[in-house]
């Protein structure tokens, strides 16, 4: 029986290690019914605007102006969709609903995550966090 109350996630992130792992980790959270990814900026909103997702997780490796650009796109695409955003070094995208500095403790990504999920909070890791393991 499927779960209606499990939101459909997206992982927008180039293919890699850290996108396996979150896919990983996303099916193992109770709050997420199936995850899907997309790497490249174009496919990413594409699959917003036909899918819809409850969450995007967008992972801004590199400071690139058309990622860091992503969150406010899919806010637009998808005025309802939670987007959460993991940064690499001091970027602040507008349109996200949660930004963690990767490099934080996987227990405060998958608490974050939860709630974002439960509760649609404003989450924002502090500065001095180090980076997830990548």
């Amino acid at each position: 029986m499927t779960d209606h109350t499990a939101a459909t996630v997206l992982i927008a992130a180039l293919p890699g290690p850290l996108r396996t792992a979150l896919h990983a980790l996303l099916l193992s959270l109770p709050q997420v019914g199936s995850v899907d990814a997309a790497g490249d900026p174009q496919d990413i909103l594409k699959t917003v605007s036909e899918n819809l997702p409850g969450l995007v997780i967008v992972v801004i490796a590199k400071p690139q102006q058309r990622w860091k650009d992503l969150p406010a796109s899919i806010r637009l695409a998808a005025p309802a969709c939670r987007i959460a955003v993991l940064a690499n070094g001091d970027t602040s995208p507008v349109g996200a609903d949660l930004i963690l500095q990767q490099g934080a403790r996987p227990q405060e990504l998958i608490a974050a995550l939860e709630g974002l999920l439960e509760e649609n909070k404003t989450y924002r890791s502090p500065p001095d966090r180090p980076g997830l393991p990548r």
